[in-house]
């Protein structure tokens, strides 16, 4: 990869059409971070895509449960699994992020990044299902602590004050629709 072209010194390379992969090294950290993206245009479908990050992050074919997915990451020094999503001028953005302990810092300096990679694409290409859909228990759970975040949000004045501006303004375009959806 060292041919790659470089983009504020990340490093880029496309594995496939729409799929990239930008590294960029930095020795100054304890800890590697793999970071993944999805995005899509924000539109009214926007509870749907805020909702696929909470419920691919509840276990895999391979590790079923939260507990499972914990364990597995914790065997890898501690890595640590955060999932977001956003949105980015008219485009939704949904984020996977692994930090894993750099490799001079783990006994017998084993590297993480593999097995933390494969783990990253376990959970994108094969969450747990049931009858090919999501586990009616965990789409359930995460469609309630969906509606409690967004419900939430009127407690955060400031924060909902923006919110309704940006809805009012752009009532025609489609940054009006919140990351987090109805």
């Amino acid at each position: 990869m060292s041919d790659s072209p470089t983009y504020l010194g990340f490093r880029h390379k496309e594995h496939s059409p729409g799929v990239n992969l930008f590294t960029l090294r930095d020795t100054t950290f304890k800890t590697t971070t793999l970071k993944m993206y999805f995005i899509s245009d924000l539109g009214p479908d926007a509870t749907q895509v805020a909702l696929l990050p909470y419920l691919l992050r509840r276990g895999t074919k391979r590790h079923p449960t939260l507990l499972d997915l914990s364990r597995a990451l914790e065997h890898l020094y501690g890595t640590h699994l955060s999932v977001d999503v956003s949105k980015l001028v008219e485009w939704h953005t949904v984020s996977f992020r692994l930090n894993i302990v750099a490799d001079r810092y783990v006994p017998g300096r084993r590297s993480l990044l593999e097995p933390a990679a494969k783990i990253l694409g376990e959970l994108v290409n094969d969450p747990v299902l049931q009858d090919e859909a999501f586990l009616p228990d965990y789409l359930k759970q995460e469609k309630r602590s969906l509606k409690n975040h967004i419900e939430s949000l009127i407690n955060e004045k400031a924060q909902y004050a923006v919110e309704r501006l940006i809805q009012t303004m752009c009532a025609n375009e489609a940054y009006r629709h919140s990351e987090y959806g109805k």
